[in-house]
């Protein structure tokens, strides 16, 4: 199994999925395989096909230098 790093916090709007995607795109960017991801979220919009689609989630797989399907990501 790979290394992987939990960032951890109490609150909403601490700035756990900024760290974290900040984290991702350098590591991205320094050449690693790189996947984000969000276990629990609150709050979500509609996407298009009108599927859930949470924020937070779609920041970490936008950082992220593997691809995973939405339901990976944020089940």
């Amino acid at each position: 199994m790979s290394p992987g790093i939990f960032i951890t916090g109490t609150n909403t709007g601490v700035g756990k999925t900024l760290v974290t995607a900040a984290w991702a795109h350098g590591l991205a960017a320094s050449g690693l395989k790189v996947v984000g991801l969000k276990p629990v979220a609150s709050g979500a919009m509609r996407g298009t096909d009108g599927r859930l689609r949470n924020a937070d989630a779609l920041a970490l797989q936008a950082a992220a230098s593997v691809a995973l399907p939405d339901d990976l990501v944020n089940p």
